[in-house]
């Protein structure tokens, strides 16, 4: 049983096709294509969302129907205002305007349920049969309450684990787990890599394409380029800073700076560091969000890649950028170094002169950006979406085998 409540958010809310959104359907594609696996598909969380849920596997064509419906406490025969009013009332009583039916006999030929992002269900704890995983991204919310504003959520996840098993995105985020939470088994807590999808990130040498994408972004010939959510953790108003700092010092013109991304929260900082000086006003481009088929095109193209995040769960964006074959720059903190390995060149994502540094030596020596090209394609190829399915299943079955 493969929980996908997060594809139902993301198909509300563009801005939600984030790094966790690409773990939870690149995986179910590739599962889908084994004959060992038998998949069922859940929306245990965000009952809101379900109806969302529903119509994505359908439009995708997925030959699955979820194993959970929605239960109204309203009646029906109400319309109109007689409907907004009982709401308002069952809102300021605490009562749930919606709530999540269990298909009870589904769950009880069910082998395991997967939650690849959301807390594992108080419901399902009642099959005692039914083992039961959780993929812990990062720990982020708790780890940096003060750049993050979800920690309550984060507790409540990380209390429905119990007894049973997690899967993390990477050995940094298996480590920080065991070491907030002593009550944690090791053996229960695995660890699997995402990767990125080679139909989405490629190097893309399509002219034509670029020159649209240039108009319809308002982007320059010669930029260095960053992807992420604009928020306090991406460290986006230093980079600002740093790239204010290479340009004024070294007298680099024709060189712009792109973020691609949506807003987050907390995001003032960085536009108050766009907006201070005149000279950097013309030469930062915010393109908001970017539908993946514009996105190769745009790394591909990028002078070299920036992702000085100061903390990690696992860090898509520095992968997808090796993967179209860009020169990539990345911190030295939490999983980075992990995903990159010396195919990307890591830096302290506080020490602006370090950084400043580096900018110059990329932007001056062809040779060095080139060598970066290179090893970053190189150790994207050591990343797979059939090989983390592979993983997966591997996990499945020791889980499975262990609880038999």
């Amino acid at each position: 049983m493969y929980d996908v409540s997060v594809i139902g958010a993301a198909m509300t809310y563009e801005t939600s096709k984030t790094g966790v959104y690409r773990v939870v359907i690149e995986l179910l594609r590739e599962l889908e294509k084994r004959e060992d696996v038998e998949i069922q598909l859940s929306n245990t969380a965000l009952p809101q969302f379900l109806n969302t849920t529903k119509k994505f596997i359908k439009k995708k064509g997925y030959p699955y129907q979820l194993s959970n419906e929605l239960k109204y406490p309203l009646p029906h025969h109400l319309l109109g205002r007689g409907k907004r009013i009982l709401k308002k009332i069952y809102s300021t009583l605490g009562i749930n305007n919606d709530s999540i039916i269990y298909d009870d006999q589904l769950y009880k030929n069910t082998d395991i349920f997967h939650s690849p992002f959301y807390k594992i269900p108080d419901e399902l704890k009642e099959y005692k049969h039914l083992s039961r995983c959780i993929t812990i991204h990062d720990l982020i919310p708790i780890l940096y309450s003060d750049i993050h504003h979800k920690k309550g959520e984060m507790e409540e996840t990380l209390l429905s684990i119990g007894d049973d098993y997690v899967i993390c995105v990477s050995e940094n985020t298996k480590n920080d787990l065991l070491n907030y939470d002593k009550t944690l088994n090791p053996d229960k807590v695995f660890v699997s890599y995402p990767a990125a999808d080679q139909n989405i990130f490629y190097p893309c040498n399509n002219k034509d394409k670029f020159r649209k994408l240039k108009k319809k972004y308002g982007i320059p010939d010669n930029y260095f380029l960053t992807l992420c959510t604009l928020e306090p953790r991406k460290n986006l108003a230093r980079l600002i800073r740093c790239f204010h700092d290479f340009i004024s010092e070294y007298k680099v013109d024709e060189l712009s700076l792109v973020l691609v991304g949506s807003k987050g929260w907390q995001f003032d900082d960085i536009f108050y560091e766009m907006n201070h000086s005149e000279e950097l006003r013309n030469k930062i481009i915010v393109t908001g969000h970017i539908p993946d088929e514009d996105l190769a095109a745009i790394y591909s193209n990028a002078h070299s890649f920036y992702y000085l995040s100061l903390y990690e769960g696992f860090g898509l964006p520095p992968l997808e950028a090796m993967q179209c074959g860009v020169a990539t720059v990345t911190s030295y903190r939490s999983s980075l170094p992990e995903v990159v390995g010396d195919a990307a060149i890591l830096v302290d994502p506080i020490d602006e002169d370090q950084i400043c540094d580096v900018m110059h030596k990329l932007y001056n020596q062809s040779e060095l950006r080139k060598l970066y090209q290179r090893k970053g394609r190189m150790r994207a190829t050591e990343f797979s979406w059939a090989n983390t399915a592979q993983e997966h299943v591997n996990i499945y079955r020791s889980i499975i085998e262990n609880d038999s």
